[in-house]
This record gives C-alpha cells, structure tokens and sequence, in this order.
C-alpha cells in the first residue's frame, strides 16, 4: 500500500471537484458546493453514501444524541393463557416485555389458533348493530416501563370478514398476543 500526501490543492470552482480513487474507480468525491460522496460522484446532500454506516452515535441537530437504534418491538406467542391465567372473557394479564421505556405503542391481536389463524386487531367498544356499545375486545389498561395490563373484554372478542360481517368469538376459544413497540 502507499500514501500520498497532497499539501496543496487548486480551489475548487463550480466546475472542479476533488476525487479520491483507488482499485480504477471513484470511491470520495468533495464537490465545489462541500457535499461530499462516499461511493458516489453527484453527492446531494451534505455527505451521500452508497452502502452502509456505522457509527458509534448520531447527533440529531437539535443536540440530542442517539446510541441505540430508534425502534425496539417485543412480542409475545400466540397466549392461551399466561402464567397462571387463563385467557378468557373478562379476564386480565399482566404482561412483561424487555424494553424498559413507557413510551410504547402496544397492539393487541385475536386468533382462532395457536398458529395465529384467523388473527385479527382488537379494539375495544366494538358497536353492534343497534348502535349501543359492548364490552367487547382487549384494551390496555395500565403500563410501565416493563409491563402492560391487558383487559380482555367480558363479551369476548369480535372479527370481521372483508364483506364487513361480522362474527363473535369467546376468548375462551381463542389466543391473545400482545406487540409492544417504543
């Protein structure tokens, strides 16, 4: 391998740009606007890179600094119960996740089998047909930074079919899980 040391370069106009090559092509190019190319020649922000970055942190402009990635997700199996509790109309769960924040998004989902068939979203106060609300569904009803409370409505839970039908089913007939993104 060998090294060159540039000490002096001509100034950069609008019609002049650095390139650093190696291997017969372009691998840096500094362009007369300071945008700089990293396995690119057209740079369009302030530094383009083809490939991947690693870094030890990012500093965002509004000073705050990142040394993690942005977005954990934790979820559980397909639950016929949990613990010593067994999902059911009406029942609770008290379910544990590894990422010790509370700012989480949790979904909460249905299924006809332990394979996840037939899952579904659920939402609570699911209307019925006269209008008038049920206690139907799951909903959260308490969160920490590494639990969530789950409230399993006591008129089970309902899906609908991409006609709009729809069916009721008993929780105790089916399998909760819990998605918890933060």
């Amino acid at each position: 391998m060998s090294t060159v040391n540039v000490n002096t370069i001509k100034p950069l106009t609008d019609d002049v740009h650095l390139n650093l090559q190696a291997g017969g092509g372009t691998k840096m190019t500094v362009l007369s606007t300071g945008k700089v190319g990293i396995g690119h020649t057209a740079a369009a922000q302030s530094l383009t890179v083809v490939g991947s970055v690693s870094a030890d942190s990012y500093k965002f402009p509004d000073g705050t600094e990142q040394t993690t990635a942005g977005v954990s997700k934790y979820a559980t199996a397909w639950l016929a119960s949990h613990g010593s509790v067994t999902v059911a109309n009406g029942s609770t769960h008290t379910i544990t996740h590894n990422l010790g924040t509370v700012d989480v998004v949790v979904g909460l989902y249905g299924a006809t089998a332990s394979d996840g068939t037939g899952a579904t979203d659920i939402s609570d106060n699911t209307a019925n047909a006269s209008g008038s609300t049920d206690e139907a569904g799951a909903w959260v009803t308490a969160f920490s930074a590494n639990t969530i409370t789950v409230q399993l409505g006591a008129e089970g839970y309902r899906t609908f079919d991409s006609s709009g039908n729809v069916t009721h089913r008993n929780w105790t007939s089916g399998y909760l899980k819990a998605v918890v993104i933060g």
